[in-house]
């Protein structure tokens, strides 16, 4: 079975658009999506903000488009999933998401209504083809600095973060099947260390890095930090974040279960780039952020 994996979209519809052309003569059974799909920076209304309050503040951007501008932020949002989903309709009709910290929840009250096709795995455990998925969506404060302050509406204190986790924990308590391998999706990162500038810092989540320990999944996927792209071994899992597609990288997951051998999955996971320079607005925007594939400094843990 081959998986399609990509995260952070930002709904860039040109990168979209060239992943279907790279796939349209491959069998893909299923596409795996791990939050924040849908534009967070349409280029005019980037440059609006920018002219309007000389400013470029990442920030003040996130508060004028969660404030201000929501209506007109949410129109763009919509825009971009009806554009994006009928092209990777195209490539398989087998589609699981959970969203990110950027998606308005109207955004998912609209894929619900408008794309029921759609497996929507926030708290959810499902089976296809032999495998368990099962998720939680949303991410910790990143752009906001305070609990109290939160910007984008998928920012989640830790403690109600934490929760979101642990109904995950008791949706798998009931369905689990120990006869098939477990795939975990999330948009955060499990609780991790790295090393930048010779100083040590940590990110992620310890409430994701417990639902690991516990159920023991084949595969864990995430997003969320761009800079990383990374195929990780973390105790019996596999961490992947194929790296952010609004900047052209993707993943591929394969596996194939073994029936004569006691179901035992083989697997073999790659991430690459459709290209390595840029070539979009929505992907020149997002170059500020610097990326790092597999980076060496950097370890799953408390």
């Amino acid at each position: 079975m081959k998986i399609l994996s990509i995260s952070d979209v930002h709904g860039s519809v040109f990168a979209v658009k060239h992943l279907k052309r790279k796939f349209e003569h491959t069998k893909i059974d299923a596409i795996l999506i791990h939050g924040d799909f849908p534009v967070t920076t349409p280029p005019l209304f980037v440059l609006r903000y920018m002219i309007f309050h000389l400013s470029k503040s990442r920030l003040g951007y996130s508060k004028w488009v969660y404030g201000e501008k929501y209506n007109e932020f949410l129109y763009y949002q919509l825009k971009s999933l009806r554009q994006m989903i009928p092209i990777l309709k195209t490539l398989t009709k087998n589609i699981f998401l959970i969203p990110g910290n950027i998606e308005l929840p109207e955004v998912i009250t609209h894929l619900k209504r408008s794309f029921p096709e759609i497996t929507l795995l926030h708290q959810n455990v499902v089976t296809f083809n032999n495998l368990q998925f099962a998720g939680v969506g949303y991410s910790l404060q990143h752009v906001s600095e305070y609990d109290d302050d939160l910007v984008c509406t998928g920012e989640l204190p830790t403690k109600t973060y934490n929760h979101h986790v642990e109904q995950l924990k008791q949706e798998l308590t009931k369905k689990r099947d120990e006869s098939m391998p477990l795939i975990t999706v999330s948009h955060e990162f499990p609780s991790f260390v790295y090393k930048r500038n010779d100083k040590y810092k940590k990110a992620g989540s310890s409430a994701l890095l417990s639902l690991i320990e516990e159920f023991n999944p084949l595969i864990h996927a995430c997003g969320h930090f761009h800079e990383f792209p990374l195929i990780k071994k973390y105790k019996n899992t596999i961490i992947f974040n194929p790296g952010p597609l609004v900047s052209y990288y993707y993943g591929i997951i394969e596996i194939k279960i073994n029936k004569s051998n006691d179901n035992k999955p083989t697997l073999k996971l790659s991430f690459s780039r459709l290209f390595n320079s840029i070539r979009d607005p929505i992907a020149f925007i997002y170059g500020r952020r610097k990326i790092y594939p597999q980076p060496p400094s950097l370890w799953f843990g408390r």
